[in-house]
């Protein structure tokens, strides 16, 4: 796409260890794509929300960002109502936007594809007057985001896994009351989808569309270790829509009722309860111009 006033914004620590030492070559590589780039790095917690409003708001024409589903969530919500197009760019564990978007999930392959990509816009949840564009989940899952602490991280998807097999055992899986669009569902956990891919390349909701504004509820309805770690193996094969005690149901509005431990992005925000809607305005993201459907409708 044709850009004047491109800009970068790297989070250097996104990601397990061994990604890390990429960023120098990806900007090194950027630069050759996009002689007038200005990179921005993070430095604390913030940084990439503040930097974004900063630079959708300026001069620039495109912003990158480096760095994973955290990052993108950060900088997603700066750029609230901004029209400015949006490339994000591989650096964390599991690229769960990356790969909904199509996008090459190393680094320098997708900022090639960016700089030849298309712009097409895309419909955001909102939750607490936050933004998001994955997931929010409610229960088991934003339990164990929540165990995971910033220095696990540095593993990578290996800190999620023993985090989610400590906790197959020790969550109580208490009941939980969801309304889509005023329709009452109960169970032990849920996944408010709003993209496809979570956790990586896992289709939790195969349904859902980002250019749809449309939420779809993934219900869990069984309890305790083995059931959930069905659920777990279905969703690696991709089974797990076959299952009685899954279900969807989609709508605008979703609302958590009880007091569950949530999670946006991959990220913990707290307890319950919550409600979920599509914010007004669509955000424009940079899509591969060879990415004919996938994520976008």
């Amino acid at each position: 796409m044709n850009t004047q006033r491109p800009a970068l914004i790297l989070n250097p620590v996104a990601g397990p260890v061994w990604r890390r030492r990429k960023a120098r070559r990806l900007i090194e590589h950027l630069k050759m794509l996009y002689p007038d780039l200005t990179v921005h790095v993070t430095v604390r917690a913030g940084d990439a929300e503040r930097l974004a409003k900063e630079l959708a708001t300026g001069s620039h024409d495109l912003i990158l960002a480096a760095g994973g589903d955290g990052t993108y969530h950060d900088v997603i919500n700066g750029m609230r109502d901004s029209s400015v197009p949006l490339g994000i760019l591989p650096m964390g564990t599991g690229n769960s936007l990356v790969r909904e978007l199509g996008l090459p999930t190393h680094p320098l392959r997708a900022a090639s594809a960016i700089r030849n990509g298309v712009v097409r816009p895309v419909y955001l949840g909102q939750i607490h007057q936050r933004l998001f564009i994955l997931m929010v989940g409610a229960g088991f899952d934003a339990e164990v985001i929540r165990r995971v602490g910033p220095s696990q991280k540095r593993l990578g998807i290996l800190a999620y896994a023993v985090a989610g097999i400590v906790e197959l055992f020790r969550y109580g899986y208490p009941m939980i009351t969801f309304r889509v669009d005023g329709k009452e569902f109960q169970g032990t956990s849920g996944i408010i989808a709003k993209a496809r891919c979570y956790g990586g390349p896992f289709a939790i909701v195969p349904q859902v569309r980002l250019d749809r504004p449309e939420l779809i509820l993934c219900l869990l309805k069984g309890r305790g270790p083995f059931t959930y770690l069905k659920y777990t193996l279905g969703v690696i094969a991709g089974l797990h829509t076959r299952m009685a005690d899954v279900e969807f149901h989609g709508g605008t509005t979703v609302e958590v009722e009880s007091p569950a431990p949530l999670q946006t992005d991959g990220e913990a925000i707290g307890i319950g309860p919550a409600r979920l809607s599509i914010a007004p305005k669509p955000l424009n993201l940079v899509y591969p111009s060879a990415q004919k459907t996938r994520g976008g409708g």
